[in-house]
């Protein structure tokens, strides 16, 4: 093998190459390794695969997660050994119930506090620690839950109350002061003092703290923080930024959001609503814009990346309306896309589509950058390096045409509000169905975006990269708009979004002119309402004579 660009892969860890050659590689297996197979990358080729196995034991689940003293605790993992170890749950060794390879059980000690939960081997190995809650009242934990440090590091530590506030007050103590020691600071500063292992404890939570000899080994854990016990769902970088502090943004089981900086620690805890749609993207301020739903009532603000306060939120106006955060721009300006619904001269319900510009401060409208065509299917956007907002999207003229002739368009804005409506590609080449673009955008550094797009083929019909508008028909006897006379039929199509979820759109045919309605109930919310691998279709029928929109619907998965 010829030195150059290359890595070991061993287990589930890159290793750490000590020598290379054409024949032989040596190499050390990376820390937080689990077994798998050891391959090599040279030159952007990988080699053949050949099973490896780590001999360091590995949790992958612990049943349950939290528990008073007495608790029985299921660790699932591999690499525990066939000889009893140590369990370590919370800030204490915990009695062992039963050992296995493959699983160990033990209870919660009862002078336990809350900590880490690790496994270690006859043989002295550690496994990976996972965070463990021993649930007190008003009680408090201590981040990072777990540290690795070399001889002559300081660090420190946070005590954090039940709703992510800083809790000072508390007494600190070390296990071992001849390893690490503590100063007289609230909270203290930890030195490495010797080699060795040590729980910190204050109140009612702990640290686990490993002090190496030696520079740490590449792929070490530095330290880990658990969350607030309800577990972490995702976590996602923060921009750097003068006006925010944290580095990551760790979104919680519970619905809080934590701002967690390099060492560990937490610089805020903001609250997310749970009992809605909620979702949120890091702003250039250091902090996070964020968007809600709560039964069509639609909300977007900005939480401060110092404090994590929220500011106030912007509500579209209009009836029936609906604004969906896309994207944040460099000066802190929310982009939105918006629908909303006027009346045609008839009376009919019209669907009108913008992107809109929020002020993130005070939760104003910027401007409003108006859609002038219905939109058929939208994609999501981006800010590119230019600073520009691009928003693609397609419509059809005539649904009804032969051919259909289908338009992929993108919408230009920048933050002050300047825009135009491009007109990249148009293709009479599918039929009634559905038919999907597929575009995708990624910044040409600040020379604009480069776009792809696909037509052709079989038309992609239900596919789920861009938000897209089912077709359905049903027929009845219908009058006219209100008042008329003359029997018609009406034309239903729906739309999944992606982002809100369906709307549908009714065209009243009449006396073969159709005109264009918009009504967005049955709007689908969360669970088993949602589509799963396929859109929904809406079975409704017509009223009949009183030209009413019906009122009620029944949506049946596809």
């Amino acid at each position: 093998m010829v030195a150059g660009a290359h890595h070991v892969r061993l287990g589930t860890a890159n290793g750490v190459v000590q020598s290379w050659s054409d024949g032989l590689i040596v190499a050390q297996v990376g820390a937080g390794a689990a077994s798998g197979n050891a391959q090599v990358l040279q030159n952007n080729v990988m080699s053949n695969a050949v099973s490896f196995t780590v001999n360091v034991p590995q949790i992958a689940s612990v049943s349950p997660a939290s528990g008073v003293g007495g608790t029985s605790v299921t660790f699932t993992g591999a690499g525990f050994g066939a000889s009893q170890g140590v369990v370590w749950l919370g800030s204490m060794a915990g009695q062992v119930v039963s050992w296995a390879d493959a699983q160990v059980v033990a209870t919660v000690a009862l002078s336990a506090v809350s900590g880490i939960a690790r496994v270690q081997t006859s043989g002295g190995l550690w496994s990976n620690a996972l965070g463990f809650t021993v649930p007190a009242a008003g009680g408090n934990t201590i981040v990072p839950s777990m540290l690795n440090m070399v001889v002559g590091d300081t660090r420190t530590l946070q005590a954090l109350g039940p709703g992510g506030q800083a809790v000072t007050g508390l007494t600190w103590a070390s296990s071992d002061p001849t390893v690490v020691s503590l100063s007289t600071d609230d909270p203290p500063v930890l030195t490495a003092v010797a080699a060795g292992h040590v729980t910190i404890t204050a109140g009612t939570g702990s640290a686990d703290v490993t002090v190496s000899a030696v520079a740490l080994a590449v792929g070490t854990v530095i330290w880990s923080n658990p969350g607030d016990g309800s577990g972490v769902a995702w976590i996602v970088p923060a921009v750097p930024s003068a006006s925010g502090v944290a580095d990551v943004f760790a979104y919680q089981n519970d619905g809080a959001v934590q701002a967690i900086t390099s060492d560990g620690t937490v610089a805020w805890t903001a609250q997310l609503p749970t009992s809605s749609w909620t979702f949120a993207l890091p702003d250039f301020q250091g902090g996070l814009a964020v968007f809600n739903d709560v039964l069509g009532v639609f909300s977007i603000w900005k939480l401060d990346g110092i404090t994590g306060q929220p500011y106030p939120a912007y509500t579209p106006d209009g009836t029936d309306a609906e604004a969906y955060l896309e994207a944040v721009h460099t000066d802190g300006t929310i982009f939105a896309r918006e629908v909303s619904t006027t009346l045609d001269e008839h009376g009919w319900p019209v669907d009108n589509f913008s992107v809109t510009g929020i002020d993130p401060t005070t939760g104003t409208l910027k401007f409003r950058a108006p859609i002038p065509f219905q939109i058929e299917v939208d994609y999501p956007g981006i800010v590119a390096g230019d600073g520009y907002f691009y928003y693609p999207y397609q419509y059809v003229v005539d649904p009804d045409a032969s051919p259909v002739v289908r338009h992929l368009m993108v919408l230009r804005v920048d933050s002050s509000g300047a825009y135009d409506n491009i007109d990249v590609f148009s293709w009479a080449g599918a039929g009634e169905e559905q038919y999907n673009f597929e575009p995708s955008l990624i910044t040409n550094a600040d020379q604009g975006v480069l776009l792809t797009w696909a037509a052709g083929g079989d038309g992609l019909h239900g596919d789920h990269n861009g938000r897209q508008r089912e077709h359905a028909e049903r027929t009845g006897r219908r009058a006219g708009p209100p008042g008329a006379a003359g029997a018609g039929r009406l034309v239903c199509r729906d739309n999944w979004d992606g982002h809100s979820g369906l709307r549908h759109e009714w065209e009243r045919a009449v006396g073969g002119a159709e005109r264009s309605g918009g009504d967005r109930n049955g709007r689908w919310g969360s669970g088993s309402d949602r589509p799963v691998g396929g859109c929904l279709r809406c079975e409704r029928e017509c009223d009949g004579a009183d030209g009413s929109v019906p009122s009620d619907v029944d949506w049946n998965r596809l």
